[in-house]
């Protein structure tokens, strides 16, 4: 399934006292965080040790999917109101990796995707359009830690699919966190919105935590629906 769960959850600090939230349908509103998550963007910072150097990445923000040369430099950065064509193959050029299509008939929230993958690095875009954050025209899912020619796919904050969960929080305490029925999401680059205001304007990028690794990144998403 091409889709990153949505917030289905409670805060982790009052999970002794409050029973878990499943999200069933297409729009939920979360349980009020202590303390209240801010408003403002809470992107993490990037951490220079998690990159060897003269490795290539690919870094996923709530706003963009980037590719980062040997040097660190910006080889390619796609904002996700591109569209899905163009992405594609400037981040295909970047890569100098060609992406394998698919179409996607099975997902619960659109009767037919268009699927461009390089390795573990997804870009989905429908001919119908995408009741995504941001009038985006596509998003991006990572579902293992390297593209097809071996890139790295990483968070702002060093970390790729596969790593430890507990680097991912310690990289990013002061995102939102919540328990749900897939994991522990981290709400790791909060692009407008809070937990508990409104349900369409709470979206960014998510890592989702599982079985003590970091098991998908997604963006952009509303962190309160499945649609």
């Amino acid at each position: 399934m091409p889709r990153v769960p949505r917030l289905a959850a409670i805060p982790l600090v009052v999970l002794a006292s409050a029973a878990l939230l499943v999200l069933s349908g297409c729009a939920a509103t979360p349980a009020k965080p202590a303390p209240k998550p801010s408003a403002t963007r809470t992107a993490a910072a990037p951490s220079p040790s998690a990159k060897p150097a003269g490795e290539v990445t690919v870094v996923i923000d709530a706003d963009s999917v980037t590719v980062l040369d040997a040097s660190g430099g910006t080889a390619a950065s796609v904002p996700f109101t591109a569209d899905a064509a163009t992405a594609s193959s400037r981040l295909g050029s970047a890569l100098d990796e060609t992406p394998v299509s698919a179409t996607v008939t099975d997902d619960a929230c659109y009767p037919m995707l268009d699927e461009q993958s390089f390795g573990g690095l997804h870009i989905y875009s429908s001919p119908d359009g995408l009741t995504r954050p941001l009038n985006a025209q596509f998003y991006v899912t990572a579902d293992a830690a390297k593209t097809a020619g071996g890139v790295r796919i990483e968070l702002p904050s060093g970390q790729a699919v596969g790593d430890a969960g507990d680097d991912v929080i310690e990289a990013n305490l002061k995102a939102p966190r919540f328990e749900s029925a897939d994991g522990t999401e981290v709400h790791y680059d909060v692009a407008s919105g809070s937990a508990s205001g409104d349900p369409g304007t709470y979206y960014g990028a998510l890592a989702l935590i599982s079985s003590g690794k970091l098991a998908s990144i997604g963006s952009p998403v509303f962190y309160a629906r499945d649609c």
